[in-house]
C-alpha cells in the first residue's frame, strides 16, 4: 500500500504496524517507519539510558514540523514535543534524586535532622546463578538491583535518604537466593544549630 508520510513527506510502500498516532488523533493520516520510530522514542521516554538521544529526536521532529503544512499533524506533534520534554525533565530529576540519595546504616546522621519519616522501604532481587564461578558477579548484581529498587521506592515516597539500611541474602534452594535491602525512608535537612 503506497502512501506519503504526513510528517516527513516521503513516499513509502506500507503503513507501519506500530502506528503511534491513533486514528482518533489524526484520522486518515499515514506515517512511515522512520517517523514512527521517532514518534515512539518521543512518546514513550521511559528509558533513561537513551537520554543522550532525546535532544536528537526532538531536533529531528522540530525540523519536520517546520515543513509540515497540515495543521492537525503540526498540532499533534507540538503537543507530543511539549509532553515528551516534560516527561524527560521529570525522568532526569528522578535520575538525579536516585543518584544523590543517601544510604545510612545508622538511625541518625550527624549534622542532619530528620524532618519526616516516610516509612519502611524494601528492595528485592532474586538470584539464579548458572554456575558456581558466576556467584560473585551475580551476588553483586542482585545487591545493586535490590538497593536501586529500595531507593526508587524511597524517592516515590518523597524521601532523600534511607536510614537503618540493611542487606540480607535469603536462600530459597542451594542455588537460588534473594537479596533483600530494607530501611526507613526519610527526609533529611542540614542541622544549622
Amino acid at each position: 500500500m503506497a502512501g506519503k508520510c504526513c510528517l516527513c513527506g516521503r513516499e513509502f510502500n506500507f503503513i507501519s504496524a506500530e502506528f503511534p498516532i491513533s486514528e482518533s488523533e489524526l484520522p486518515g493520516k499515514k506515517i512511515c517507519d522512520d517517523c514512527n520510530r521517532l514518534l515512539n522514542n518521543l512518546k514513550i521516554p521511559a528509558k533513561m539510558d537513551d537520554k543522550e538521544n532525546f535532544p536528537i529526536y526532538k531536533e529531528r521532529l522540530q525540523k519536520y514540523l517546520d515543513r509540515v503544512t497540515d495543521y492537525s499533524v503540526g498540532e499533534f506533534c507540538n503537543k507530543l514535543l511539549i509532553k515528551a520534554d516534560y516527561q524527560w525533565r521529570l525522568l532526569a530529576d528522578l535520575d538525579d534524586r536516585i543518584r544523590n540519595h543517601l544510604l545510612i546504616t545508622t538511625a541518625d546522621v550527624k549534622n542532619y535532622k530528620i524532618v519526616k519519616y516516610n516509612g519502611i522501604v524494601i528492595g528485592e532481587e532474586v538470584l539464579y546463578p548458572d554456575v558456581i564461578n558466576d556467584y560473585p558477579k551475580r551476588l553483586k548484581a542482585a545487591r545493586v538491583s535490590a538497593f536501586n529498587k529500595m531507593i526508587q521506592e524511597s524517592v516515590r515516597l518523597g524521601g532523600n535518604a534511607i536510614i537503618g539500611v540493611d542487606l540480607k541474602y535469603t536462600p530459597f534452594t542451594p542455588s537460588i537466593f534473594a537479596a533483600v535491602a530494607s530501611g526507613t525512608s526519610v527526609i533529611l535537612e542540614e542541622d544549622r544549630e
